[in-house]
């Protein structure tokens, strides 16, 4: 993945108009500012990774724009 003269990872052109894409997407766990403002999921989300719930605002609040 990485390109050997630059190092750089190599850039990937993606069809956003596929099927596969678009079901992608579909399955993909985005978050939202209303996780982080719902104290019960919240709380669910920082059990999966095993912080606490101000941890987890700390880590992926800039996320949807927290700081």
């Amino acid at each position: 993945m990485l390109d050997p003269k630059t190092g750089r990872m190599q850039n990937r052109k993606v069809n956003v108009d596929d099927e596969a894409f678009e079901c992608a997407c579909a399955y993909m766990i985005r978050l939202e500012r209303e996780d982080f403002e719902d104290a019960k999921k919240l709380a669910k989300l920082a059990a999966v990774i095993k912080v606490t719930p101000e941890q987890f605002r700390a880590q992926f609040g800039y996320v949807v724009g927290l700081k």
